[in-house]
Formats: C-alpha cells, sequence, structure tokens
C-alpha cells in the first residue's frame, strides 16, 4: 500500500474508533432500566480505564525509543486516542442516563408516589 493509501486507511479508522454512535452489542441506550444503565457504566469504566492504561505503556515505551512525528506508531496513538475520546463520551452517556433512570428517594424507600387529588 501507498503512503497516501496508508493515510486513507489510517483516517478512516480513526473516524471508525471516534464514532459516538458505534455501540457494544447488547448496550440499548433507549432501555428504561436503571440496572441496564449501572451494568454500561461498569462496562466503559473498565475499558476506559483499560484504554488509558495501555497507552501510559505504550507511551512509556516510545519515551525511550526514538521516534518521528510521522512514524508508524503515530497512527496507532492516534487510533487509540480516538478510540478513548469515544469511550469517554459513551460513559458519559450512560452516567447522565443512569441519573435519569434512577429511582425517587421515595420510591426507593418503600414510599408510594404522591397523586395529586382530583377536584
Amino acid at each position: 500500500m501507498n503512503e497516501e493509501g496508508v493515510r486513507t486507511r489510517d483516517a478512516a479508522n480513526v473516524r471508525w474508533a471516534s464514532d459516538r454512535n458505534r455501540l457494544l452489542p447488547g448496550e440499548r441506550p433507549q432501555s428504561l432500566y436503571s440496572e441496564d444503565a449501572e451494568h454500561w457504566v461498569r462496562v466503559y469504566t473498565d475499558l476506559l480505564t483499560f484504554n488509558l492504561e495501555m497507552m501510559d505503556v505504550i507511551g512509556r515505551r516510545l519515551d525511550g525509543t526514538p521516534t518521528s512525528q510521522d512514524g508508524p506508531e503515530r497512527s496507532d496513538l492516534d487510533l487509540l486516542r480516538a478510540h478513548v475520546r469515544r469511550l469517554r463520551w459513551r460513559l458519559s452517556f450512560w452516567e447522565r442516563r443512569q441519573t435519569q433512570l434512577r429511582p425517587s428517594p421515595l420510591v426507593t424507600a418503600g414510599q408510594p408516589p404522591v397523586t395529586p387529588a382530583v377536584p
């Protein structure tokens, strides 16, 4: 593959990695269950933690290696950074969703919701 083809491929991969609408298998943003939101907060927290650790390890290894700004490792880091941005966005989405779906403290305390009196 020529240099232009490599750049085109790398750009397409970064776009794919950063696509906020790309969901994991079983992920349903429209779910009405707080348990689903809690599950996806845990999943995305774990994925984000793992990927940040991986970026740290790669960064430390590259610090000790003479590299150029446009070397082959740059496209890998760009791809990983795009993926991490997507994970952060998905985590933020599920954290907001979790807050929206969290039951009222009155309901969780076993008290029925207050129904307004009909005149």
